[in-house]
């Protein structure tokens, strides 16, 4: 493991892979060299989702092995909005 955990958001991951968008390329490259990616279910399910073909799908599918893919447990939710909770009272939006 590298150390630095993350996870790294759908709308994100969709600018990334349409490489438009340099400023993104680069953040994420530097994320993708430095810190261990974490992918939950849902986010590979709407990726998918949003394919626009069984090329785009291979590609999802295949870059899912390089990183730690994590289901959510009954209580995700809740975690995530705390987590989010306790960042926006110390001034940072997530």
């Amino acid at each position: 493991m590298k150390g630095k955990r993350v996870v790294i958001d759908t709308s994100v991951w969709i600018d990334y892979f349409k490489g438009e968008n340099k400023s993104v390329t680069v953040q994420m490259d530097d994320i993708l060299i430095q810190a261990d990616v974490f992918v939950p279910k849902v986010i590979i399910a709407e990726l998918i989702q949003g394919a626009k073909s069984e090329k785009e799908i291979s590609v999802i599918e295949g870059f899912l092995d390089a990183f730690f893919i994590i289901d959510q447990s009954k209580d995700s939710w809740a975690k995530a909005a705390r987590l989010s909770f306790a960042m926006k009272r110390k001034g940072a939006t997530v």
